[in-house]
């Protein structure tokens, strides 16, 4: 009876452990129990520079897209003469061929190290969001012969690219975000929402204040101040990398033994 007592009230004392045991199964081997509690921690002026970073560039990005949907049914029908019918079955197809591109996406970047191929994503997809928007203005001579085509091959890698850099910049922002911001009603999902809403709402809003220079110059007068933006957003980007050292070097820094 009491070499069952004692067994029972081991039993007992080892039951809180045995749940921090099972709890800590559920993570790797650096994460912690699920019933550990954690004060929050600040964040880092670093990390906050980063997180304004990409939010800035799905801004854009989500700008740019929008701005380009809305205002290419007017540019081809001016340019081109194409009627309504041949602009949603293009734009039906260039919507289509996301999916597509997205595997070839993952199968061409499968053997960058995952912790930098977010980033390697990014900086391939701005460069090539560039290329395709230079092809959408190659309409003036001389380039007037081949327009059609160049504007046709410059939508779809400025369309693919556009939504393949929204889709990177999106999950390193999910890594990126203070664990601080994922409560409460103004979170980071909501933060994210309501900047792509804003980015989209700006394009709109643009297309319409610049709807009055004609639609012949309506192209020009949208993409060219939009791609100087660009070409700035490239900049800091390349500026932020070469300052902050990568990730591979901070999850070797965690990893090491503390004095």
């Amino acid at each position: 009876g009491g070499g069952g007592g004692g067994g029972g009230g081991s039993g007992g004392g080892g039951h809180p452990k045995s749940l921090a045991r099972v709890g800590s199964r559920f993570g790797d081997a650096t994460s912690q129990p699920l019933l550990t509690i954690e004060a929050p921690r600040r964040s880092s002026r670093a990390q906050l520079a980063t997180v304004g970073l990409l939010l800035w560039l799905y801004l854009l990005d989500k700008l740019v897209a929008e701005a380009w949907l809305t205002s290419a049914p007017i540019v081809t029908a001016q340019l081109f003469g194409w009627r309504e019918e041949q602009v949603g079955l293009f734009l039906c197809l260039v919507c289509a061929g996301v999916l597509p591109a997205s595997q070839v996406c993952r199968v061409a970047f499968a053997r960058v190290p995952q912790h930098n191929r977010e980033r390697t994503i990014i900086d391939v997809m701005l460069l090539l969001v560039l290329c395709g928007g230079l092809l959408l203005l190659c309409y003036a001579p001389p380039f007037d012969r081949t327009a059609e085509p160049a504007y046709l091959a410059g939508a779809v890698i400025f369309f693919l690219a556009n939504n393949l850099l929204e889709a990177a910049t999106m999950s390193l922002l999910s890594k990126k975000m203070p664990k601080s911001w994922a409560g409460g009603v103004l979170n980071s999902g909501f933060l994210t929402t309501v900047t792509g809403l804003g980015g989209r709402v700006l394009g709109n809003l643009i297309v319409t204040l610049l709807g009055r220079v004609g639609p012949r110059l309506l192209n020009d007068s949208l993409m060219v101040p939009l791609y100087v933006l660009w070409v700035i957003t490239i900049a800091l980007i390349a500026a932020s990398a070469t300052g902050s050292p990568s990730p591979g070097v901070e999850a070797a820094r965690r990893r090491l033994p503390r004095a």
